[in-house]
């Protein structure tokens, strides 16, 4: 299996980061991962900005963005050129990635219900059957449930609802600086050898999430 980095942000675009995208590069390569998914705001690279840096590093570069929606946020992997700034109903953007080609995934879908405020201020665990009956599951292609920067109880019970609802996996750091890399990844199959195939493996539920 090959080891992916699949949520990070950079200063290129994300205006709350600093991480240096060739550093970044640098770091995973020595680290052993097989690439890495750009995922900077609401915003995706260039064509162009994509190559200057693919053409730097060997590992695989996935053009990604993390997208607000009403539901929180969701991290898209393999847009067009097609302008995104009128897709931000999850309906919607999940509907035209899909006519792309592209792969939608839920986010970090619990982040800071399990926070010391949140648990102080009783507002109550997720209930988990209301949880799995809402209708979006249906619509994207995984759940991320593990990322470097939740809680352990967030990124738990993001797993168990993924194992629930017979969703794919995945895995990112969510690093926004370079301290923040190394701390989460998704392993996909040998096979996968360029951008194109690791959104269609995405795509086809094929991802493997080692969880402690």
């Amino acid at each position: 299996m090959k080891k992916f980095d699949l949520h990070l942000h950079t200063r290129l675009i994300s205006d709350d980061a600093s991480l240096d995208p060739r550093a970044a590069a640098r770091r995973l390569q020595e680290a052993g991962y097989a690439g890495f998914a750009v995922t900077d705001h609401n915003a995706f690279w260039t064509s162009q900005q994509l190559q200057a840096l693919q053409e730097q590093t060997p590992l695989i570069v996935i053009r990604g963005a993390e997208v607000q929606t009403e539901i929180g946020h969701v991290l898209v992997y393999g847009w067009g050129e097609e302008p995104l700034w009128p897709y931000h109903r999850l309906r919607d953007l999940v509907q035209v990635a899909h006519r792309q080609g592209a792969a939608v995934v839920v986010a970090h879908p619990f982040r800071r219900w399990f926070s010391k405020r949140a648990v102080g201020a009783r507002v109550g665990a997720p209930d988990d059957e209301t949880i799995s009956r809402l209708p979006y599951w249906k619509w994207v292609d995984a759940i991320e449930v593990q990322n470097g920067k939740s809680l352990q109880d967030e990124n738990r019970h993001a797993f168990q609802l993924a194992e629930r609802l017979g969703l794919a996996m995945t895995a990112g750091s969510d690093a926004h600086e370079a301290v923040q890399l190394e701390t989460a990844a998704t392993f996909l199959p040998d096979s996968v050898g360029t951008s194109q195939e690791v959104i269609e493996v995405l795509r086809d539920r094929e991802t493997t999430v080692l969880y402690a």
